[in-house]
């Protein structure tokens, strides 16, 4: 692993690091005192009656932005990246959703829903969700309006100009796609209205702030949305990320795989041990290209047949392997002949014992 070296740090005695340490404390207090006047700011915005209606497509057919509150008065759209014809979707948005993934089953309690929207047809959205192992509620507004009303979708004549309307403004984007976050709410006459809308850097809000206590209360009971930075031009940090990022189902396999090699080191040496968790291995979707390091893309998974014959192959494997090794246990049976398939059997047998 490759570390910072820390060139040339800046090395005082701990009473010159606590007076720095305090000046920094009273900084961050001030962060906090502003912040918390930017929520209440951000709560009196007006909002915004949405009168067009939208359809989008989930697996069970059309929904409406009303269907999408699924009973409750509030709703968090994520505007995740992943158009018409890509293989996969961003990675940033990726990041966070593998952060509000496991979030989001708090915020029922709070009155609140959450969707993701993408412009890419449903077909194309299903298998990359299944491939990250997500549950959220993702669905399709390909051929719909939404994406370009909210300004996360251009056109290929506005890409051509080199300047697209996003984040409140005219800027250079580098893709056709763009992340973001909107809020909505629906009244008791069932009303829609629009509140919140963040781009850029503004997106950020939904990943730590959202796991805490605070943020959930106020979120639900006040509409404060709260986020860490303002929306600022996301170029550079899609080009040049702070962080090196990487979806979680590198991490998922590589772990898998990791296990699969240590079970296979300290399990008796025997062929049908071998083939017994291989197939096993191929029906869990353990894929070969991440163990090397490259990146994860759709082809990696085993296909449904090969996980099929896995699974079964696996499971046959190892009755007899338990078979065999109830054989070597057993003293009156351990040199004595084997009725039925003879060969079949001392074959098993033969190779249960260690090597």
């Amino acid at each position: 692993m490759k570390t910072n070296p820390f060139n040339s740090p800046k090395v005082v005695s701990p009473e010159q690091w606590l007076a720095a340490r305090r000046e920094l404390l009273r900084k961050e207090k001030e962060l906090t005192r502003l912040q918390d006047k930017l929520a209440a700011d951000r709560r009196q915005l007006p909002w915004v009656r949405i009168d067009k209606d939208y359809v989008f497509i989930d697996p069970s057919g059309r929904v409406t932005l009303a269907d999408l509150f699924d009973g409750r008065s509030q709703l968090v759209v994520q505007h995740f990246m992943l158009g018409p014809g890509w293989e996969e979707g961003c990675k940033s948005c990726s990041f966070m959703t593998d952060h509000f993934n496991a979030a989001a089953v708090h915020l029922p309690a709070r009155d609140v829903s959450f969707a993701a929207v993408s412009h890419a047809p449903l077909a194309e959205i299903l298998p990359f969700k299944q491939r990250m192992g997500w549950n959220i509620n993702w669905v399709s507004a390909h051929g719909t309006d939404f994406n370009r009303d909210y300004h996360v979708s251009f056109t290929p004549e506005e890409m051509a100009t080199g300047q697209v309307y996003y984040n409140y403004g005219m800027r250079p984007f580098p893709v056709e796609e763009a992340p973001g976050v909107s809020v909505f709410v629906r009244d008791a006459a069932g009303a829609i209205y629009h509140t919140y809308s963040t781009y850029g850097r503004g997106v950020e809000f939904i990943m730590a702030p959202i796991t805490s206590s605070t943020w959930s209360q106020r979120a639900a009971t006040r509409m404060e949305w709260n986020m860490a930075w303002s929306g600022s031009a996301i170029t550079t940090a899609m080009t040049n990320p702070p962080i090196r990022l990487r979806r979680a189902e590198f991490s998922r396999r590589t772990v898998r795989w990791l296990g699969m090699a240590a079970v296979l080191t300290f399990t008796p040496k025997c062929v049908l041990c071998v083939f017994a968790y291989a197939g096993l291995g191929g029906w869990l979707g353990l894929g070969g290209p991440e163990i090397c390091g490259a990146p994860a893309d759709a082809s990696s998974a085993w296909p449904p047949a090969v996980e099929a014959c896995g699974l079964v192959g696996g499971l046959v494997m190892l009755g007899l392997r338990m078979r065999c090794h109830r054989r070597r246990s057993d003293p009156r049976k351990r040199h004595s002949g084997i009725s039925g398939s003879t060969k079949c059997a001392s074959w098993i047998s033969d190779s249960c014992q260690p090597r």
